[in-house]
């Protein structure tokens, strides 16, 4: 009985496999990511689907995100601005989110380098 050399452990044989099931990560990572893009885009591509998504860019992306009181210059502490700032860029990034899943289900998918 032979011994494996450090070659045999830490050599290509040993990096064959990482890659091989980091391929298999990356790939059921990109089944999981375009069955759920499906899921966006069969909701979202419908004439009601697009028009919720007209209404939520509306109420979100195509509001300030400062409170109402900069804008009319009343007096407020940037304690009281800050975490209501916070929340509505948390609105926004989750319609940009969905948009970014519809336009990314619509792109085809991108070639496999190396094969």
């Amino acid at each position: 009985m032979t011994l494996p050399s450090n070659l045999d452990i830490a050599g290509w044989k040993t990096l064959e496999k990482l890659g091989f099931q980091q391929e298999k990560l990356i790939d059921d990572i990109a089944v999981r990511q375009a069955e759920s893009a499906a899921l966006f885009v069969a909701v979202f591509g419908t004439p009601e689907g697009q028009r919720v998504l007209e209404i939520l860019k509306s109420n979100t992306l195509g509001r300030s995100p400062l409170p109402a009181h900069v804008g009319a210059q009343a007096p407020i502490s940037l304690e009281q601005c800050v975490p209501f700032t916070i929340f509505r860029m948390g609105q926004n990034a989750v319609v940009e989110e969905i948009i970014r899943i519809i336009e990314t289900a619509k792109r085809p998918p991108p070639k496999k380098r190396g094969k």
